[in-house]
């Protein structure tokens, strides 16, 4: 996969990388790949920039193969060079495990990028519980995964709640946290990540 870059300045290439807000593992494995080119010529990270030329950054990386593959349908709702979004059913994994091992997105995905000769790893931007339907984002590369990293992402959910809301809308700002290891549930505590939910009600039955 490569990324292309107008450059505005004239610089070198290892300086103009810095600038891109990249990884500096990232930068690194470029580098040793030879994985830089200018006007679609191979170059080195000394080379000289001109204004107005194109860089180009290619990423190597490999199919994880630990996990198996699904031909469970993606319900693909948008797709480009570097991501795609899906719509995820209910009752399907996030990730593979010993109850799920094939209806999961990972598995669901392995197929589909094989399909498109995509050789490139899998990454979930998002998650969403194996119960929970909605959009979830896939990246086709670890490094438009960092670079989707820095951007905020908001999230909508639709529910039904249990029991009766005084308020028609509010802010729950609290910390949650992890039980011990293997446990995955998580609980309300005062220590761990702070977790803001805003809520607002649609409907009252």
């Amino acid at each position: 996969m490569r990324l292309k870059y107008v450059v505005e300045e004239e610089c070198l290439v290892k300086d103009y990388v810095l600038k891109l807000n990249l990884s500096k593992r990232m930068l690194k494995k470029i580098k040793n790949r030879n994985g830089f080119y200018i006007n679609g010529e191979s170059a080195k990270n000394f080379f000289p920039l001109k204004k107005g030329d194109v860089l180009e950054l290619e990423f190597f990386e490999k199919m994880n193969d630990e996990y198996e593959e699904s031909d469970i349908d993606l319900n693909i709702v948008y797709e480009d060079e570097y991501m795609i979004i899906i719509d995820k059913q209910n009752n399907i994994a996030s990730q593979p495990s010993n109850m799920h091992l094939k209806d999961n997105v990972l598995s669901m995905a392995k197929s589909y990028f094989k399909k498109k000769g995509i050789d490139n790893n899998i990454h979930l931007v998002n998650r969403l519980d194996f119960a929970t339907s909605g959009l979830l984002i896939i990246s086709k590369s670890s490094m438009f995964h960092y670079l989707l990293s820095k951007v905020k992402i908001e999230k909508r959910y639709i529910c039904e709640v249990e029991g009766f809301l005084e308020k028609e809308s509010d802010i729950i700002e609290t910390y949650i946290d992890r039980y011990k290891a293997p446990n995955i549930k998580r609980f309300v505590s005062d220590k761990g990540k702070l977790a803001i939910t805003e809520y607002k009600v649609i409907k009252r039955k």
